[in-house]
């Protein structure tokens, strides 16, 4: 999303506690090298590999999402979280829905049947037919990666439609189109002395509200930080900035409404807050695990901005 002018967006902070995985130069050297041998080849015939920064999107990601997870599940989701930012990238930049649409068919063989349809579909097979999944964990994550899928699609039908998204529409598609649905419930895969906790948290109310409102706040903090960004995406129409400004009668200019959508950044991250207080009395280490991957992301997206390749600068 970029005009001609520059807005001021301040580089959003978490109340949440965040912290790097120790192991992280082990991480991010296994990540490299699935990166530069396989991945940045095929983008560089697809997409701007440089802007995608694929080694970010992998290692640094999951070192900062998943700080206490074990290093062997780490790397091997660090490829796949790179592999999976080159083919979101992929369905962002474009409004051709039978090329999107065979994107997402590609993706969501390789989690129902584990079947890659090239190699950027590789990693991500190889997530869900790995060995030691718990079998409830394995159903939930397969069908949070299912109801991102979806949620990419119809995201990506009302940027071509240019349908009418009122702001409760988009917060409730934002928070799936980010997949923090699925990277909640992930992080007991990464720590599997929780999965049985997890699946079980995953039952309550205020669980899958904290879910949605985490969601949420990160989209809007993604958003926020694609205004005037270099790396080209299609989502005029579904961000957040002219959502806010059709879905008001007082005609805001562009700065305010940035200023109204930090404001529920905000808003969203105590509505979280409140709901990971009522589970923590059940599920305090879920609660806990949850709030870290939240801010996780969040600290993520900060250093992220600072690098000024897949978002615009502070």
């Amino acid at each position: 999303m970029k005009d001609d002018a520059a807005y001021h967006i301040p580089t959003l902070t978490s109340t949440f506690p965040s912290q790097r995985h120790p192991a992280y130069m082990a991480i991010r050297s296994h990540n490299t090298r699935f990166v530069e041998d396989v991945l940045n080849p095929i983008a560089r015939t697809k997409y701007d590999h440089a802007r995608g920064d694929y080694t970010l999107t992998g290692a640094d990601y999951a070192c900062w999402i998943y700080p206490s997870g074990r290093v062997d599940r780490l790397k091997a989701f660090s490829n796949m979280s790179s592999a999976w930012a080159f083919i979101d990238d992929l369905a962002d930049d474009s409004l051709d829905t039978d090329y999107i649409d065979a994107i997402l068919g590609a993706f969501a063989r390789a989690v129902r049947e584990q079947r890659a349809a090239g190699p950027e579909f590789q990693p991500i097979a190889s997530l869900f037919a790995a060995s030691g999944w718990a079998p409830g964990l394995h159903r939930l994550c397969t069908a949070e990666m299912i109801t991102w899928i979806e949620a990419v699609r119809a995201i990506r039908a009302a940027e071509v439609a240019r349908e009418p998204i009122s702001i409760e529409q988009y917060l409730d598609l934002r928070s799936r189109n980010d997949a923090i649905n699925f990277l909640h419930p992930l992080a007991s895969y990464t720590m599997p002395e929780l999965a049985a906790q997890v699946c079980a948290a995953a039952r309550t109310d205020d669980y899958q509200q904290a879910v949605r409102h985490s969601g949420a706040a990160i989209g809007i903090n993604l958003d926020l930080y694609m205004v005037n960004a270099k790396r080209v995406e299609s989502t005029e129409w579904a961000h957040v900035v002219p959502v806010i400004q059709r879905s008001t009668s007082q005609g805001l200019d562009r700065q305010r409404a940035i200023n109204a959508a930090i404001a529920l950044f905000h808003l969203l991250e105590q509505q979280m807050a409140d709901h990971l207080a009522v589970l923590e009395a059940r599920y305090p280490a879920v609660a806990d695990v949850m709030r870290i991957c939240h801010a996780g992301n969040i600290t993520w997206l900060a250093q992220a901005r600072a690098r000024g390749l897949r978002y615009a600068q502070a």
